[in-house]
Parts: C-alpha cells; structure tokens; sequence
C-alpha cells in the first residue's frame, strides 16, 4: 500500500511539474525574435521578424496591445499548452487589436520572412471587451478610391493612420511623437526633416509643431501612422 501510494505521489508531482513548465512563458521584450524598438510612459514598441518555417517562444504580453503587420503571409498563433491555434492569413497593412492578450507562440506558415510590429500600451485605459478582438483595424479602409485618403482607429492614448498618399500631395501631422511605419517604399519630405524608408521599415517622428509631410515620390506611398 505504502508503495502504491508513493508511486501515485510521483505521478501527481511529476504531472504538476509538466504542467507548470507548460505554463511558463516569457515577457515579449525578453523572447529572441521581438526586438524592443521605442519605449515611453504610454507605450512599449516591438519588431517582431520570423524567418521562413519559424516559431517565437512562448511569450506573454502584459497590457493591450496593436499588431501592425508588414508582409504578406501566414502564421499560426499556438495557444500555450495545448495543440490549439488560430491561423492568420495576412496582407501588409493590416492590424489586430488584442485587449486581453493570453500566453502564446507565433509560427510563420510560409516559406518567406514575416514581420510585425507589436504596439503594447502600458497605460491603462477603459474598453469594452464585447467589441470583436480579430478583426483588422482598417477593415474600412483606405479605399483607393482617392489619390490620397487616410483612416484613423482610436484605442486608449494610442491613434492608428492608415494612409494612401499621392505623389506631391501633403499630409498634415500634428506634433507630439509618432511611428511610421512604411507599407511600400516612402519618399517624405517636410522643411525640417526627410523619411525615406523601404516596405516593411519603419522609424520614430517626433515634433514640438505639426510636420507637413509631402510624398515627394513618383509612387503613391502607404504608410501606418501611430500616435502616442
């Protein structure tokens, strides 16, 4: 009986020890494919890059978070400790607004690099979590039914543009700090500064006065603003 009981008591631990290691995940600064990019009071921002056939470890995010994807693809959310998963298949230019994040890993189901930027808002803030979690922020647009046409999404203190600018057309930005993220190659222009950046590139705009941004190239440019 003493036997049998000791045995039943290894197993119970044993079980307690697996489901603990499979419980286990790391915060999203310190898994090896997001590389932290900006960081502030109201946000935290994160390059995600998973080469072909790739998956993340298990990571957790802390807070609400915006994922801003670059490349066309496919990737898999795999759900931790378990064989469940939520396949994604992308266009660049989308994005999800995840408010209540769980522990995961993220596959990349093709045989070509992926990229995201994760936008992780630290800030507390009120919202109604009835409201659709996967579905693309800029469902609605841009249209490409006007030469230039921008879409704005509101979550917390953080502001998402989705912009299509024409050649020689100017974008008004108002002053504060800002992250642009390139959707095709972008050729930029203001009387204080220049931004020019190649698809799937992206870099941080701050002014104490609103930028006039002229698309100075030939091509219309589309781009991801993000305000915070």
């Amino acid at each position: 009986m003493g036997i049998k009981i000791t045995a039943l008591l290894l197993l119970v631990v044993g079980a307690l020890a697996v489901r603990a290691q499979n419980t286990t995940c790391v915060d999203i600064s310190d898994e090896p494919n997001h590389q932290l990019l900006l960081e502030n009071g109201n946000v935290q921002i994160f390059q995600l890059d998973l080469p072909r056939l790739k998956t993340t470890d298990v990571f957790c995010v802390g807070h609400p978070y915006i994922r801003i994807v670059v490349t066309e693809g496919q990737t898999s959310d795999l759900a931790l400790g378990g064989p469940v998963s939520v396949g994604h298949d992308w266009k660049a230019g989308e994005a999800r607004f995840i408010y209540e994040p769980t522990p995961k890993s993220v596959r990349n189901e093709r045989g070509t690099a992926f990229r995201e930027y994760d936008i992780e808002m630290t800030k507390l803030f009120e919202y109604n979590p009835l409201e659709v979690n996967d579905s693309d922020l800029f469902l609605a647009g841009p249209t490409g039914l006007q030469r230039t046409e921008t879409v704005s999404v509101a979550r917390g203190s953080v502001v998402a543009s989705s912009t299509v600018l024409a050649p020689n057309d100017v974008l008004l930005v108002p002053d504060g700090d800002h992250f642009l993220i390139a959707i095709t190659d972008v050729h930029l222009t203001s009387p204080h500064q220049k931004v020019a950046l190649a698809s799937t590139e992206a870099t941080r705009l701050s002014s104490s006065a609103p930028l006039r941004l002229k698309n100075s190239g030939s091509s219309p440019a589309r781009f991801i603003l993000v305000d915070f």
